[in-house]
């Protein structure tokens, strides 16, 4: 029973191990944030104004690390890396308020949004192109200003993500990519320790890049 064990596991080893592969990307994507819409609490902790939802475009990028643990004279493979990324959105909407000093007053900042994501894929080889999907977990910073001041605040949120692309071989080092992925995170909120926080919600977001890959 010991031999049947270690000759399995050995067997095991030997098929993952003959196709692994490290790699190092980087991509550029465009975003869609989801009807971003910003709550701002009164002190009271009970009266709010509001801001109009409003869906954004934000430009970004990243960069990836990861290794992908091949099954020998099979095209199935599995990818485990890290992801780091950035995206900059601008929220530009009208407040909607109870205060007519106040209603109808443009909120205008700049948000950058900077994440780190573990995440694992499963990809077939066909031909030269591996088309994959894949899951990940991790942390997203973002940084803002409170209402259109110059007072900087930053909060750490989980998120998580789903994803599908392809990549395509222009040789056996070198993949371009495509990529699909749906992110969300927990509630966000801003607080600037004081009685000003503004609430943004959930930050829900389509976004594709391209990118490449190098395998060594």
């Amino acid at each position: 029973m010991k031999k049947y064990i270690i000759s399995l596991l050995a067997i095991t080893i030997s098929a993952f191990g003959q196709e692994d592969k490290n790699y190092i990307g980087a991509s550029a994507n465009g975003a869609l944030f989801q009807k971003v819409q910003a709550d701002i609490p009164y002190a009271d902790k009970i009266s709010h104004d509001s801001t109009q939802p409003k869906s954004i475009l934000s430009p970004g990028g990243s960069v990836v690390v990861g290794h992908f643990f091949g099954i020998s004279k099979s095209p199935w493979s599995v990818g485990l890396e890290n992801e780091a990324s950035f995206n900059y959105m601008r929220l530009n909407t009208s407040v909607m308020s109870q205060n007519p000093f106040v209603n109808g007053r443009v909120m205008d900042t700049d948000i950058g949004s900077f994440s780190d994501s573990l995440r694992g894929n499963v990809g077939y080889r066909i031909g030269d192109f591996r088309p994959y999907i894949g899951t990940g977990l991790g942390y997203n910073y973002l940084e803002t200003y409170l209402l259109n001041s110059t007072q900087k605040v930053s909060t750490w949120i989980p998120e998580g993500q789903v994803f599908g692309g392809v990549d395509y071989y222009l040789s056996p080092d070198w993949a371009l990519t495509l990529e699909y992925k749906y992110k969300t995170t927990m509630p966000v909120k801003f607080d600037s320790g004081k009685a000003t926080e503004v609430d943004l919600g959930r930050m829900k977001s389509h976004q594709v890049q391209v990118g490449f890959k190098f395998l060594f």
